[in-house]
């Protein structure tokens, strides 16, 4: 079974660390892993992949993918994932909705104690020594 890692984003945060392809070849020894840190290359590597890992995959990229059998987007929304083709298939879909819900909660409750307590303000007065 083959797996493209196709994770880049210009920044380095939103990219797959190193570890997760190490980690996914020690619990599943049978899986053959290619990453991509380029675009160089990931075409033809598209033909014999069972199981993608990506943010984005175009229709013309999807129908080169024969063997396709799912997609995982470990983004919350996948809405650049859904085409015509790939509905109508049998290539299932899945993401990271239920990884990012606690993070953007938490985020949130931070945000509203901030303003709250009215931290922008402190900040600028602690910035001044006042």
């Amino acid at each position: 079974m083959k797996l493209l890692v196709i994770i880049q984003h210009r920044s380095e945060f939103w990219e797959a660390p190193a570890w997760f392809d190490q980690k996914l070849r020690r619990d599943f020894p049978g899986l053959k892993i290619v990453r991509f840190s380029t675009r160089d290359g990931r075409e033809e590597e598209l033909d014999d992949a069972e199981i993608i890992f990506t943010w984005v995959l175009k229709p013309e990229q999807f129908q080169r993918a024969a063997k396709l059998k799912w997609i995982h987007c470990p983004a919350a929304a996948v809405n650049q994932l859904i085409f015509p083709e790939l509905v109508k298939s049998d290539v299932v879909l899945t993401n990271g909705r239920k990884v990012h819900g606690p993070a953007v909660a938490e985020h949130v409750l931070a945000l509203i104690f901030a303003m709250a307590k009215n931290l922008p303000y402190a900040m600028r007065l602690q910035a001044k020594h006042v």
